[in-house]
């Protein structure tokens, strides 16, 4: 058993061996094509110019340009029932509910927060990017819910925000 074992086991490598390394008509290869020579018949009175790179010396930018796309805005709040809360501001939009409408922030995206206080601004650097800011208002009475306000970005310097 263990020779009939033995000789199968034997049999079976030399078959792989022969197959994996397979002879082959020199047919099979591919050939390289044939360099051909070309020859330009130009004139020498039209110099031939090479594609040159620019370098970082061609290179020029306006005198005002300027990589930075984030901008200060100034946020005035009006309009809430108690002044004793915390308004906090996000940028981006986490959840809309359409059925109440409620915009939902994004908690992820949490810029700051300040007391809330009626007719009190708050300045915060926003990308350019961006295309809302999400207000919360945390009241600290018991009698009154939190409430959430949008700011649609148009690349203004100054936005109000009524809590009304």
């Amino acid at each position: 058993m263990k020779s009939l074992l033995t000789s199968a086991l034997s049999g079976f490598m030399v078959i792989t061996t022969l197959t994996a390394c397979g002879g082959g008509s020199g047919a099979d290869k591919v050939q390289e094509a044939p360099q051909a020579s070309v020859s330009s018949s130009t004139s020498t009175s039209t110099p031939v110019q090479e594609n040159i790179e620019p370098s970082t010396q061609d290179l020029v930018a306006a005198s005002d340009f300027d990589f930075r796309t984030d901008m200060k805005v100034e946020i005035t709040v009006s309009g809430l029932k108690s002044e004793t809360g915390k308004l906090v501001f996000y940028h981006g939009v986490g959840f809309h509910d359409e059925k109440t409408n409620i915009y939902y922030p994004a908690y992820e995206n949490r810029l700051t927060s300040m007391f809330a206080l009626n007719s009190s601004r708050q300045s915060i650097q926003v990308d350019g990017n961006w295309e809302y800011l999400t207000v919360e208002w945390l009241p600290m009475d018991a009698g009154i819910s939190e409430v959430y306000k949008v700011i649609k970005l148009t690349g203004d310097s100054s936005y109000s925000l009524n809590f009304e």
